[in-house]
């Protein structure tokens, strides 16, 4: 989060491949952050999942949200991704996850879950539980990615 201008900025982006899965939980904490600092004049960077999960999070809690965005869905990386709750797909480097690191990254992965099961059921099906297995008798072999 940065100050430009009159506006708060808050940059919540680049978490790894795992922007659908910790959307929720990140746009929870940048939220808090950005409410804390008492402005409620707020910018979000970017339209993809971080992006507009932070945005609307940030307008229930009372401010005044103007989104900046390079591209509009459907193209934004978001758009192309699979949508799965991937939350440990390539968040970071081992030696870079330091306990208050792997503190946080529970915290936005148990928020988000929380968020998308209270989803199931909804009409439209935003969200659903599909069930995917792997199964082989090499231990080196590589898990194919999926093709959603």
């Amino acid at each position: 989060m940065e100050k430009i201008g009159a506006k708060t900025v808050v940059h919540n982006y680049g978490h790894g491949g795992s922007g659908w899965s910790l959307s929720w939980g990140s746009g929870a904490i940048a939220t808090a952050n950005a409410m804390a600092t008492g402005e409620r004049d707020i910018a979000v960077i970017g339209c993809g999942a971080l992006g507009l999960t932070t945005a609307l999070l940030l307008q229930r809690a009372g401010a005044r949200v103007t989104i900046y965005a390079k591209d509009l869905p459907p193209n934004v990386r978001s758009a192309y991704a699979t949508g799965l709750y991937t939350p440990d797909s390539r968040i970071c480097l081992e030696e870079h996850a330091t306990p208050a690191f792997k503190q946080t990254w529970a915290q936005m992965a148990r928020q988000s879950f929380q968020t998308y099961l209270s989803f199931l059921g909804v009409s439209g099906t935003p969200v659903e539980f599909v069930d995917n297995y792997f199964v082989s008798d090499d231990p080196s072999r590589e898990r194919p990615r999926s093709r959603d």
